[in-house]
């Protein structure tokens, strides 16, 4: 492709993994890609490019008072709004930035929607190219019409929609069915693919796992959509003799019925080892998990695409899922069985009974071949050379 600038656009480090493999696999392929995101991580990054940044003060302000103060809902809210300034200085910044070296801007993610909006008719008052990735057509759990208005004009502002399976496609056509004739599918890569496999006994060491239990993880936002009440109360009619143990890593803060949840995390606790993480999950933590886990759950009730259960497949470890979003493409036809209706708490439920009984030699079998798709399917470079024909259709 030419040597015009790209800048891939996350200002508030949304999905700081995807973000830099992304970049990276652009740059490898000859593109002149740019990373324009915040400074501030959970843990130390080495970025592959980065367009100079500043100090990003709110930004590390809020994170530092919401991790203070994560228990408090109504508070986060109220500590959320110290990026608003930010932002908006973001925004005005990336603006000169763009009529001078007039890149071509790839958004992953907004944050303030109707501003957004402003700055999109600006920049396409420029005459510069933009391209969305729509991780969710709309917000999760908020698909109101003030909603659907917002993004329809992000949506036919942008120059280039890119979606991560054609289920999404076919999702956000529902929604918005006169804009798809600027669409492309690229699938979502494979998560940390510059970071080899931990061995299982050491990392099960560290997580203080025993090697005879039989570990399901869930990991994530603990947000309604995704599901974990399903999960729990399948876990309480599992019934075994198998040492079982259900491990949850999430971030409650978006739960107001804890008190549901503290019940049925008792119940399961009544059969189950339980063990409950509130935390953003550290990437050395999330590889653990991935490496030493015998069973990845997602049961979420919808879904586009999932982080998570890439991780899970990158590291070949077994995944159960719903069949919403893109998870059916991601498992393939040959592991259909771990695919279950969501919001099927009997399903689940039948499926990880299925699965725990299971032989060694056969849970390994599954992760192989989750493994193997996962590297066969979803390579950075198979997606960066998907991602440059699109730039250089803008750029021709």
């Amino acid at each position: 492709m030419s040597q015009r600038i790209v800048l891939v656009i996350d200002t508030h480090a949304a999905t700081p993994n995807y973000d830099e493999s992304l970049v990276a696999a652009l740059r490898a392929e000859g593109a002149d890609a740019r990373l324009l995101t915040a400074d501030f991580y959970p843990e130390p990054y080495a970025p592959a490019s980065r367009v100079p940044g500043r100090c990003y003060f709110f930004l590390r302000l809020s994170r530092a008072l919401r991790r203070r103060f994560r228990s408090n809902r109504h508070l986060t809210k109220l500590i959320i709004a110290a990026q608003v300034p930010e932002y908006i200085a973001d925004l005005l910044f990336l603006l000169v930035y763009s009529a001078v070296k007039r890149p071509l801007l790839h958004f992953q993610w907004l944050f303030l929607v109707p501003i957004d909006v402003v700055f999109l008719f600006f920049v396409r008052a420029l005459g510069l190219s933009v391209v969305y990735t729509v991780h969710n057509p709309l917000p999760h759990d908020r698909e109101t019409g003030w909603n659907k208005l917002l993004y329809g004009a992000v949506y036919r502002l942008a120059n280039h929609l890119v979606f991560h399976s054609q289920s999404n496609l076919d999702d956000f056509a529902g929604h918005f069915p006169t804009i798809t004739g600027k669409a492309s599918v690229v699938p979502l890569g494979v998560a940390f693919p510059d970071r080899p496999p931990v061995d299982r006994q050491e990392a099960r060491r560290r997580l203080g796992w025993e090697d005879n239990e039989t570990v399901i993880v869930f990991q994530g936002q603990a947000k309604p959509y995704k599901g974990l009440d399903i999960l729990l109360r399948a876990m309480a009619g599992v019934d075994t003799d198998k040492n079982l143990r259900l491990a949850i890593s999430a971030s409650w803060r978006f739960v107001d019925d804890r008190g549901t949840y503290r019940a049925l995390l008792d119940a399961v606790a009544a059969k189950h080892r339980v063990e409950n993480h509130d935390e953003v999950t550290p990437d050395d933590r999330f590889i653990d998990l991935a490496c030493a886990c015998d069973l990845w759950a997602c049961p979420y009730r919808t879904a586009t695409t999932s982080f998570t259960a890439m991780a899970a497949m990158r590291y070949g470890t077994p995944v159960v899922a719903t069949a919403t979003g893109s998870f059916p493409e991601m498992l393939g036809e040959e592991l259909a069985e771990w695919i279950v209706p969501p919001d099927n708490v009997e399903a689940l439920r039948d499926a990880i009974t299925r699965f725990v009984e299971k032989s060694p030699e056969e849970r390994a079998a599954i992760g192989k071949a989750l493994f193997e798709r996962a590297h066969r399917k979803y390579s950075w470079s198979t997606i960066a050379q998907k991602t440059v024909r699109i730039y250089d259709r803008l750029n021709a």
